[in-house]
């Protein structure tokens, strides 16, 4: 225990990132992928589950692809090519007097010019999850969920001084967070913003709200698996289909169902809105994953950093609407812009004067960002919005006769980030006449772009089609290109089959790797990091037949004792194999007298000089370069030489003893304490801790102990389960065999380490809750932590795309879940947990039934799987034919009659979820006929419960197993009784099923024996009827 007077616990980064949403993740990636030591801060407890934004940009992939996550983003995405444009026409004589819907337009939702990939959807979640498993392999980078900062401090007097940490967080565990520099991912009401006394300008568009709805649609609209954009005097509808059948919904409401829906929340207000905008087509919904509102409003900040220590990116400085799609990816963009500029500060390669160039290259891009958004608003919308245009300034919105579809063709485009464009600074060369005096950044030298007319300085650099000269396998040239911290020397050696030629390249390389150059180190195979070195590529026009690869300058095929030799760096630019190949000069405009091209990190253009100019290249690296200080004083004499500012030098004291050095006698060993008992909290399955003296039975019995150490983990785990789920343990025990001692102690020593760890963590909570040990409780996170981190790694999709469930593997899941339960994190922790198990129900199967664990934790957490589905509004995952089927066969073949009749009602129970999900899109829809179906469905099932319940209670034996089970169905019974009565007499399709249970009675679990009443009611505990 630390006492008031001590100061708190400190700790040290070199980087802090406060937000781990998408923007805050790409951040990390890069301070992963570089080994920056980074602590990233959530208040969230996981990542994103489901909704808010959906749309990966070109630009975004290609950056993803650097990295190597493209791939796999790429295959579980959704991929729209057309976007096509309705509008309603006046039809005389129509029986809707607003007109029929009909198709205007249809145009590409893609340029496949620009690069090798296209505009994709998928949930913020999905890319969320890929990000987090790439930063999870990095012991460099770590994330504390369910944390917020509470006070922020710069320390003025270190501020100038890069390696000092010179930002102070305290979080609200009352730690001390030390860091060299601070992001600001936080969002749109950003807590770093405001700390730093920075606010959001602009104002709220005159477009109204939105509402945003994502669902798996049953409808017969043509285009529903299309970008669609749907104006209506209903409402404007803005359609985008998504991954696994889900589609987004954007759809403008009037001012009176925006209010209803803030004060409801119910779906159904957008789905009647929706239905209505859609007519004469037909929409209804089983399925709804998430929905919310939002009014527009365009809003920027103008400052995206504070004295180079501290950043802010995303929607923390710049918002807008998502009906553009682009928030998500701006704001990736932002920190990709960012996250190789402090490496390279930090791993002391570069002055960090270009930190400054973060802004002067992003606030450019969120101010065109937000006129985009202003004229995409103003081409969806109708109605007041244009007189809203009229006075507004008009070159705001590139006039008025900017239509909605050339705005749809910018999308595709520069505001896609393929044709963004940074201005001259400090890492971008001007391509005006040189001038007689350095600039303001000290340059005294300027690109040629004429030797690369289509390669535009400070733009991401084109991608296509090269034949690798050692064995012609066609590669694209960013594939090339990773994003590693290194730069990209492109030298276009132009037709180095004459000699001329040849000689030219050549020469350029002597320059290069002259031992006085101050390019000749960055170039050097073998360093420790890539972060700041140089890798030099040749692309030439010759036919690779004529030109040896071993002939060339060994710039170009670098050899490392390590690696071998680098064949990959020499490329031809001819015809082959691949369609698309031999055309790199031609697209890039190369001039037959070849020129050399240097490329950012970040992909990004920053110079074209001619094969001659080799000391251009110096000039640039001598001025981003960080010189080492010679700590002269007063001043650094190398800086001083140079001609920029001194980054300053940290000095370190040291105290040492004027008495000589007495080594202290070595301390005998403590046999007291070589032979105490081996506790949980001190010696886990997962990480065994043993005292410094081993005892002899350990030393002569080492699987000995180990099994009784696992027995006693069986043990107190049993004890775990009697204490918190008392009720179903009694109830259930004599009838199906839960009670899992049997498995632990005699299959947890060889059962999977998932499952040692999830054990390992329940144990060591329970021990820590009976006395009221802190450090147990702390233990018992890290084993949670362990524990989760292996499962996830445990259920990665194989090549094949397959996911693999065992038994074992779903033990551990529940496991987990029942942590997150005793834990007290609350209904968002166990909630999070049950969606992914019943996922690995889903892939599981009702095979899980016949096994020899399956069926215990089929009946330990099915109650809470229910109740999940009720919260979530979907149907149950053991709702389906195969389920029910073996859940029937299985029921049939017990001997004990109750078990059997509860069983089979149990299967009438899982299908309510489905009936209230079904029953929101027939209300929406008012189909008679669907409706008339769902009613026999659910007076069927009314009826099976009721025969059930009447054999149940004629059993002669009434325990608590038979009460417990007459309640739940008489609760069921209730449920569907009043969904029959609100379909039967429901005419204005007003109401909503789900208000039949109150969600907050049914997830109120922080109470004592809360989770026990749920796994008791089988998630019936909300029920109002």
């Amino acid at each position: 225990m630390i006492c008031q007077d001590q100061p708190a616990p400190s700790m040290v980064f070199d980087v802090v990132i406060v937000g781990a949403g998408p923007s805050g993740l790409m951040a990390a990636v890069w301070m992963a992928q570089l080994n920056i030591k980074t602590l990233i801060i959530e208040m969230k407890s996981c990542r994103t589950l489901t909704g808010h934004a959906d749309g990966l940009e070109s630009r975004t992939l290609e950056i993803l692809d650097s990295f190597g996550l493209a791939s796999i983003i790429w295959k579980e995405s959704n991929r729209t090519m057309e976007v096509c444009l309705w509008v309603r026409v006046p039809c005389p004589g129509h029986h809707d007097s607003r007109g029929d819907l009909c198709r205007d337009s249809v145009s590409p939702n893609c340029n496949p010019g620009l690069s090798r990939f296209q505009e994709v959807t998928l949930g913020q979640g999905r890319i969320e999850e890929r990000l987090l498993e790439f930063i999870d392999k990095s012991p460099n980078v770590q994330i504390k969920w369910k944390t917020s900062p509470q006070e922020l401090l710069i320390h003025q007097d270190l501020v100038d001084l890069h390696r000092e940490h010179a930002v102070e967080l305290r979080l609200d565990t009352d730690s001390v967070v030390r860091t060299k520099y601070l992001i600001g991912c936080d969002g749109a009401h950003s807590w770093v913003r405001k700390q730093l006394g920075l606010s959001l300008e602009g104002k709220s568009a005159g477009n109204g709200d939105w509402g945003v709805l994502d669902c798996i649609p049953t409808t017969d609209f043509p285009d529903i698996r299309k970008r669609c954009i749907i104006k209506s005097q209903a409402g404007n509808v803005m359609i985008i289909p998504r991954e696994d059948n889900l589609v987004r919904f954007y759809v403008q409401l009037p001012a009176r169902c925006a209010t209803r829906f803030r004060r409801d929340r119910r779906p159904s207000v957008l789905l009647s809105i929706l239905g209505d905008a859609l007519k004469p087509y037909y929409l209804v919904t089983s399925h709804v994953e998430w929905c919310t509102i939002y009014t527009v409003g365009q809003r920027l900040c103008s400052d995206f950093s504070v004295q180079d220590r501290v950043f802010l990116s995303g929607d923390a400085v710049h918002t807008h609407s998502p009906k553009a799609g682009q928030g998500m990816n701006v704001s990736m963009q932002d920190t990709y812009n960012l996250g190789w500029k402090l490496a390279s500060v930090l791993r002391g390669v570069a002055t960090p004067a270009i930190l400054r160039t973060y802004q002067e290259e992003r606030l450019p891009v969120a101010e065109r960002l937000i006129r985009f958004d202003r004229r995409m608003c103003l081409g969806i919308c109708s109605g007041s919005d244009h007189a809203l245009a009229n006075r507004e300034n008009l070159a705001d919105f590139k006039d008025e006769t900017t239509g909605l579809e050339e705005t749809l063709s910018e999308e595709n485009t520069t505001a896609s980030g393929l044709s963004v464009t940074y201005p001259p600074n400090l890492l971008v060369t001007a391509t005006r006449i040189p001038p007689s005096r350095p600039d303001k950044h000290g340059v005294l030298y300027c690109s040629t772009p004429h030797l690369a007319k289509n390669i535009v300085i400070g733009r991401r650099l084109p991608d296509v089609l090269v034949l690798c000269q050692s064995d012609s396998q066609p590669w694209y040239l960013q594939e090339r290109l990773p994003s590693t911290g290194q730069w990209h020397l492109l030298v276009f050696g132009g037709d180095i089959s004459k000699a001329s030629q040849l000689q030219r390249v050549e020469a350029l390389a002597r320059q290069l790797t002259r031992p006085t150059s101050i390019f000749a180190p960055l170039c050097m195979p073998g360093a420790t990091t890539a972060v700041g070195s140089v890798a030099v590529y040749l692309i030439h026009s010759a036919s690779r037949f004529d030109v040896q690869l071993m002939s060339l300058p060994p710039i170009f095929r670098p050899y490392d004792d390590r690696r071998g030799r680098e064949y990959r760096r020499v490329f031809a630019d001819n015809e082959g194999f691949a369609p698309g190949c031999g055309m790199a000069y031609s697209l890039y405009g190369i001039a037959p007298e070849g020129c050399v091209v240097l490329l950012r990190p970040d992909q990004h253009c920053s110079l074209v000089i001619s094969l001659e100019d080799a000391d251009t290249l110096e000039r640039f690296f001598s001025l981003i370069r960080r010189v080492k200080c010679d700590e002269s004083s007063p001043g650094c004499r190398r800086c001083r030489d140079r001609g920029v500012p001194c980054p300053g030098y940290s000095r370190t004291f040291k105290f040492c003893p004027e008495t000589p050095h007495i080594p202290k006698p070595r301390p005998r060993p403590n046999k007291a304490r070589a032979n105490q008992d081996i506790t949980i909290a001190s010696a886990p399955v997962l990480r065994r801790i043993r005292p410094r003296g081993l005892p002899i039975d350990e030393l002569l019995a080492p699987a000995l102990t180990h099994h009784a150490l696992s027995t006693q983990h069986g043990d107190v785990f049993c004890d775990w389960i009697a204490t918190n789920y008392s009720c179903l343990y009694a109830t259930y025990e004599t009838h199906v065999a839960l009670d899992p001692m049997v498995y632990m102690r005699h299959d947890l020593a060889t059962a999977p380490a998932v499952v040692q760890g999830a054990v390992c963590a329940l144990t060591t909570l329970h021990l820590a809750t009976v006395h009221a040990d802190r450090q147990r409780r702390l233990l018992s996170w890290e084993h949670y932590g362990d524990a989760s981190a292996q499962l996830r790694t445990t259920l990665a999709p194989r090549p094949t795309g397959v996911v693999v469930v065992t038994d074992e593997m779903l033990f551990a899941a529940i496991l987990l879940g029942l942590y997150a339960m005793t834990d007290g994190a609350g209904s968002a922790a166990w909630l999070a947990h049950t969606r992914g198990i019943s996922d690995m129900f889903r892939f599981r199967g009702p095979g899980v039934l016949t096994s020899r664990i399956g069926r215990p934790l089929f009946v330990a957490y099915r109650s809470f799987v229910l109740a999940e589905a009720f919260w979530s509004r979907r149907a149950c995952p053991f709702d389906t034919r195969d389920w029910k089927h073996v859940i029937v066969r299985t029921a049939l073949a017990m001997e004990e009659p109750a078990v059997r009749l509860w069983e089979l009602a149990s299967c009438e129970i899982f299908a309510c979820p489905g009936y209230l999900a079904r029953a929101e899109g027939v209300l929406c829809s008012r189909d008679l006929p669907i409706r008339l179906a769902l009613m026999d469905e659910v007076r069927r099932s009314k009826a099976n419960l009721a025969n059930l319940g009447s054999q149940l209670a004629s059993l002669s034996v009434r325990g608590e197993f038979v009460q417990t089970n007459l309640n739940n169905i008489e609760s069921a019974t209730r449920l569907l009784t009043g969904l029959l009565r609100m379909l039967e007499h429901n005419e204005g399709g007003l109401d909503d099923p789900w208000a039949l249970l109150d969600p907050a009675k049914m997830i109120a679990c922080d109470i004592q024996g809360g989770f026990d009443s749920v796994a008791m009611s089988m998630g019936l505990k909300g029920l109002t009827v």
